[in-house]
């Protein structure tokens, strides 16, 4: 639209203002607030700030903006995500959906002048690490990291927008086919509660699945494993926690692992039915199967995590050890299709393992 150059102007001026200078010398003014929105490119809120500032230095153009953007703060973003290519947030599946922002940053810049904000496999495989997230039916999502805006563990608005626009920048036709697939079964849900979408009258018809998807996933990066033994309806889909812990929005749960089965979830962490779905208040409770003295894991730390499957058997082998500061080592085997998973721990320390059982409301327990 045409603007008024003084009108222009004014905006220009009050953006100036309130943004300061690049180096933050003014912290008077509102710039850039708090560390995680300075220095943190895995967090929601250098998301929000890298959108704005880059609308802001875009429309106004705003050189110095401009070039402060594209030599210091969208090269943090490439770097970051260059070490996390599987796709996901270790921020989980909740304040992961911030990842939506990302994906608009991204191509924004491509459209203004050919910049690359992020690398283009994290793009393609973002597709396949939220399809994978989702259990089947498409009505819940595995119950990682604080969940404070998908209560319950319930697939809203905001998740289709991190697979869709995600999808507007991708160049891999798989990806891109199983992406417009889960949409499709998510349906009417992609207009519910919708936090960071452009698209909310948006429809996503149903398409057919595409051939010979997997049924696991493991991002690295973001420290998940997740594995399936279908894709229809009423399967039984697990997940499991073991990476890096360094951010905010993790639980303290590394070693956890998570049942959704029957269309319901089975077992998974006591915040997935808390109110405001924080790890903070339940500490204790985050990891199904724990030991006593290891509430807490080790800032900064990295737990390992291998897995096989052979003739429909599921092995998952996590080294927790560097998270709890002691031995932890936990051996998992579960048979598609089976109610039963056998979980071994060789843990140093004192005290038997705790058992927790989720309080929610709708809760069976056929596993064992």
């Amino acid at each position: 639209c045409d603007v008024p150059d003084a009108q222009a102007r004014e905006w220009i001026d009050w953006g100036r203002f309130h943004l300061g200078p690049t180096d933050g010398s003014d912290r008077s003014r509102l710039w850039w607030t708090g560390r995680w929105a300075r220095e943190n490119p895995a967090n929601n809120y250098y998301h929000s700030f890298i959108l704005a500032t880059s609308v802001y230095a875009i429309a106004s153009e705003d050189q110095e903006y401009i070039d402060w953007l594209k030599s210091d703060r969208l090269p943090k973003l490439y770097d970051y995500y260059s070490r996390s290519l599987e796709g996901g947030s270790r921020e989980g599946t909740d304040y992961g959906k911030s990842h939506a922002l990302v994906f608009e940053i991204a191509e924004m810049w491509r459209d203004y002048d050919g910049t690359e904000v992020l690398p283009q496999a994290f793009i393609d495989n973002s597709i396949r690490y939220w399809t994978h997230a989702i259990a089947p039916g498409a009505f819940n999502i595995a119950t990682i990291g604080d969940m404070a805006g998908a209560s319950k563990g319930r697939v809203i608005g905001s998740h289709c927008d991190v697979i869709d626009n995600a999808i507007h920048l991708s160049g891999d036709a798989e990806a891109i086919a199983l992406g417009r697939w889960q949409l499709g079964q998510i349906g009417e849900k992609c207009h519910n509660n919708v936090i960071y979408g452009r698209k909310i009258l948006h429809d996503y018809p149903e398409v057919p699945m595409p051939d010979d998807v997997p049924l696991h996933y493991h991002a690295e990066g973001a420290g998940v494993l997740f594995v399936r033994d279908g894709w229809e309806q009423g399967s039984t889909f697990l997940w499991f926690t073991a990476g890096k812990r360094d951010e905010a929005h993790q639980c303290e749960d590394q070693g956890a692992f998570g049942v959704h089965a029957r269309g319901r979830f089975q077992t998974a962490g006591d915040h997935t039915w808390t109110k405001n779905g924080l790890c903070a208040g339940d500490i204790d409770r985050q990891n199904v199967i724990r030991f006593p003295g290891v509430d807490r894991n080790i800032r900064g730390s990295t737990s390992d995590l291998t897995y096989s499957i052979d003739a429909g058997t599921l092995i998952v082998d996590m080294d927790l050890s560097a998270a709890v500061g002691r031995e932890w080592l936990r051996h998992v085997e579960w048979v598609f299709g089976s109610s039963e998973m056998a979980i071994r721990d060789t843990f140093t320390g004192a005290g038997a393992f705790l058992f927790h059982k989720p309080s929610a409301d709708d809760y069976s327990a056929p596993y064992t």
